[in-house]
């Protein structure tokens, strides 16, 4: 009894599990993407913007395996959010971190190779031998060929030295066992072991001693040691890795400087180009429209004296008319001056009214033409101008922002081309129908 009571128990308990509904990929991304970019406004971190960066990526990749039209507008929001001016310093900072951290690793990893170079030197030097009072090396001066007792005023300038130091070479132990010659001359008081000759150490004029004295001088006050071979002991003389790792830091150092300043100049540069390049093409637009205004008033010029010549030269042509008409009746010897003087009042009268009326009438058409004309093309030239002016604007300030930017300009300009033509077909078709209406009238 107890066991059943058990096993109904436990079926009772049992609940029915829930249906596990699956998200889709596209809500996903976009939840995701909405969380970091609140997070983002709230605290501005490099593993944040690193995250949202990812989160773009994937969804630009998704859109356009799909060959979506959506991905455009993620490269759009992650372009906005890369120029933020917050979200640029935060990188900044992020960079400079990196970079001191790494020079810091690299400067113990090079003390810990000089120190352990240093050790393996210290090392593989033999000891040195203490100093024998049998075989004592004081310094001395040799004078190859030289008697003392026959040229005693020789300049001590001309003759050559020989600085015999205290070091012990690698092959001591095979040469201990020479023995030093007989002194050839009463000027050498002693000579001492072969090993501790070094001759032509220091065989140079004195005049070049100054200038290697004050070079070594310049290149210790930029903190690099330089070896004077001859003139000090081995211990004392720096190692050659040592100061070529030394030069090369001061190299790599100067390096970084340089690029620095350069890559500055040429952002700066770059900038001072771009605004050139857009003044230079706003003055360029300028000017031509300058010329084009100019053209059009010449010609209008041109035209309005043409017409005013062409009506001297009718009314001029008229009044020829008519005098011609009397000189012809005066020669006829026939007497009709009383026809003459009736039908010549009557003919005068009507001919000069006819004429009259259809010049006001010519005058008055031609005024209204060129009223048309100017107002129509002023209207025109107006229009063009503000619609020039506004997509230039907009253009400028979007220009040098990235491709999908300059796609942007592109669609804007084809837009504004299509602007003007249609407002031109407006204006053309307008002035039509005013030319029509006035010959009409």
């Amino acid at each position: 009894m107890a066991l059943k009571r058990t096993f109904s128990f436990s079926k009772k308990n049992k609940q029915p599990s829930k249906p596990v509904i699956k998200q889709d990929p596209e809500a996903e991304l976009f939840n995701e993407m909405i969380e970091k970019e609140h997070e983002l406004e709230r605290v501005c971190e490099p593993k944040v913007i690193h995250d949202l960066i990812s989160i773009y990526t994937r969804a630009i990749e998704y859109y356009s395996q799909k060959h979506n039209q959506k991905y455009l507008d993620f490269q759009s929001r992650m372009h906005k959010m890369l120029i933020k001016p917050e979200v640029l310093s935060a990188l900044k900072q992020e960079n400079s971190s990196s970079s001191s951290s790494s020079q810091k690793v690299s400067n113990t990893n090079k003390s810990e190779k000089t120190s352990e170079n240093s050790h393996k030197k210290a090392k593989s030097l033999p000891p040195e031998k203490p100093n024998d009072p049998t075989h004592p090396t004081p310094e001395v001066v040799l004078t190859p060929e030289f008697n003392a007792t026959k040229d005693d005023q020789v300049k001590e300038e001309l003759m050559p030295i020989l600085i015999l130091n205290d070091e012990n070479t690698d092959k001591s132990d095979e040469i201990h066992d020479l023995q030093a010659p007989s002194p050839p001359s009463p000027t050498i008081k002693h000579i001492p072991h072969e090993y501790d000759i070094k001759p032509f150490a220091h065989f140079e004029p004195r005049e070049n001693i100054h200038i290697n004295n004050h070079h070594h001088l310049h290149h210790e006050q930029d903190g690099i040691p330089v070896p004077h071979f001859g003139s000090e002991p081995k211990d004392n003389i720096p190692y050659s890795k040592e100061i070529m790792m030394l030069r090369r830091q001061k190299s790599d150092i100067t390096k970084k400087n340089l690029n620095k300043h350069f890559h500055n100049q040429i952002n700066k540069d770059k900038n001072s180009r771009s605004l050139k390049i857009i003044i230079d093409r706003h003055v360029s637009n300028n000017k031509n429209t300058a010329n084009k205004a100019a053209a059009e008033l010449k010609s209008q010029e041109s035209a309005l004296e043409r017409r005013l010549a062409s009506r001297q030269k009718i009314k001029l042509t008229r009044s020829m008319s008519f005098t011609s008409t009397k000189s012809a009746m005066e020669n006829l010897n026939c007497d009709l001056s009383e026809l003459y003087i009736e039908n010549d009042l009557d003919s005068k009268s009507t001919c000069f009214t006819v004429v009259e009326h259809a010049n006001e009438h010519c005058e008055k058409y031609e005024k209204k033409l060129e009223e048309i004309m100017e107002k129509n093309f002023a209207e025109r030239a107006l229009k063009i101008a503000e619609i020039k002016h506004k997509y230039e604007t907009q253009m400028s300030e979007i220009a040098g922002m990235g491709d999908i930017m300059q796609m942007l300009v592109q669609q804007m300009k084809t837009n504004m081309k299509d602007e003007i033509d249609t407002i031109v077909d407006e204006y053309d078709k307008k002035r039509k129908e005013e030319i029509a209406e006035l010959k009409i009238e």
